[in-house]
């Protein structure tokens, strides 16, 4: 008897737990029905950006929507242009599309319809959970409407949580992801440079400030104010207070790397190499071993762009339409420059399959080997409609907005291809689909 009441307790609970499951279960049919990445699927290409690719599927954001446009971005909209969606390639990798290059309804569901296309978005997966950042909706303490606060949320990768906000910036991003706010998600964690004087705490009023939020008790620790300059790397940030650079770790380990006797700025952070400003030379440091790798370059403010290649290898000096090649303080070689005679200005996107990538001023994407110190052009694709204020290089992709009929849509095009095309990545309103 007593082992007949054991089972049927057992039962009960059961019972009771898938049903408890399936009411918190708000999922439409189609989303119950829709395979999902699992935990186990491969990343492909970079994770973050505008378009996070995990297995055979696509997390990504549907177009762009400023946060300050009045018209467009409502309080408590539900959004489909800048909404977070999820798509699912075919069998060969690619997605599946319509007739007007839209993707498919039955390859495609929404995972939130906040909007999260905006000035700092951000795609990240970490674990069962999908991090993304949206607008805010709520009001601060002036009891307006705080529109250009930046929350940071999570859902899980299947959808079977409801979307869950684990951090609220406290200023304002400005017209720019990177003028008031910068951020980057890690494995364990979410750091934050709050550039901006914290308008919510009038009795401790704090000024650039680089927070630690750790991702599983969402704990958040000030770890410094009055910073400098900080530079967001793979795996820790390092900063500028006081003349010292300092690093802080992605598990929120915080120290002193070394320290100056006049100004510093750090600039860049590549492979086990962190490198910094001073004196108007940039310099370069073995991060592992604290090393003064010494003067990589000389008469640094003189270049319009300055960064350095993933291997951290060779320093890029590009100004105007001319790029040059430097290690050690020198040009590499005599002839180790590029000089792009068809445009005016060189604008640099990022790095992709050893390449440099960058858009000229007809909007013509363009790349050159610095893996081999190369000084040939190559002409990838002509973009003449794209919008230039924000990019994404994940893997050989370029994710890029272009506007098609009356709103920006998130758009691709594939580096290496043979013949490369743009391609649309997301759904139209139906006020947009193209009518040719």
């Amino acid at each position: 008897m007593k082992k007949f009441t054991r089972i049927l307790l057992c039962l009960v609970l059961c019972v009771f737990s898938v049903t408890m499951f399936a009411c918190r279960d708000k999922r439409t049919d189609k989303e119950k029905a829709f395979t999902y990445p699992t935990t186990g699927d491969i990343h492909a290409g970079f994770n973050d950006g505008m378009a996070v690719q995990k297995g055979n599927y696509l997390y990504f954001v549907n177009g762009y929507i400023s946060s300050t446009d009045n018209t467009k971005h409502i309080r408590y909209g539900s959004y489909h242009v800048g909404a977070l969606m999820l798509a699912k390639f075919d069998q060969n990798g690619n997605l599946v599309t319509k007739g007007n290059g839209a993707i498919d309804d039955q390859y495609l569901i929404t995972m939130s319809d906040k909007l999260s296309g905006f000035q700092a978005t951000s795609l990240f997966i970490a674990g069962d959970y999908l991090y993304f950042t949206s607008t805010c909706q709520e009001d601060d303490n002036n009891e307006t409407w705080a529109q250009n606060r930046v929350d940071f949320n999570r859902i899980k990768l299947d959808k079977t949580s409801e979307v869950e906000r684990i951090y609220q910036s406290e200023v304002d991003h400005t017209v720019g992801d990177t003028s008031n706010l910068e951020f980057r998600f890690y494995n364990t964690s979410l750091i934050v440079w709050e550039k901006g004087t914290n308008s919510d705490d009038k009795k401790d009023v704090k000024t650039s400030v680089l927070y630690h939020i750790d991702l599983y008790s969402l704990n958040k620790t000030e770890v410094a104010r009055n910073v400098k300059t900080a530079v967001f790397g793979d795996n820790d940030v390092f900063y500028v207070v006081d003349n010292n650079l300092n690093r802080l770790q992605s598990n929120g380990t915080n120290s002193n790397f070394v320290g100056f006797d006049s100004e510093v700025k750090v600039v860049d952070i590549q492979s086990d190499y962190v490198f910094a400003v001073y004196n108007s030379e940039l310099k370069k440091y073995k991060i592992s071993t604290k090393t003064d790798m010494g003067t990589v370059l000389l008469d640094y403010s003189t270049y319009d762009k300055v960064v350095i290649t993933p291997d951290a290898k060779v320093v890029i000096a590009i100004g105007d339409n001319i790029i040059e090649y430097f290690a050690n303080g020198s040009l590499l070689a005599d002839d180790s420059f590029v000089e792009d005679e068809d445009t005016d200005k060189i604008n640099f996107i990022g790095f992709a399959n050893g390449c440099i990538v960058y858009y000229d001023d007809e909007n013509t994407i363009k790349t050159v080997s610095y893996a081999e110190l190369s000084s040939d052009i190559n002409t990838v694709i002509e973009l003449e409609t794209m919008k230039t204020s924000y990019f994404d290089i994940d893997g050989s992709h370029l994710y890029y907005y272009d506007t098609v009929g009356s709103n920006d849509y998130l758009h691709r095009v594939k580096l290496d291809a043979v013949s490369p095309e743009a391609q649309l990545v997301g759904s139209y309103l139906q006020v947009d689909i193209p009518t040719t």
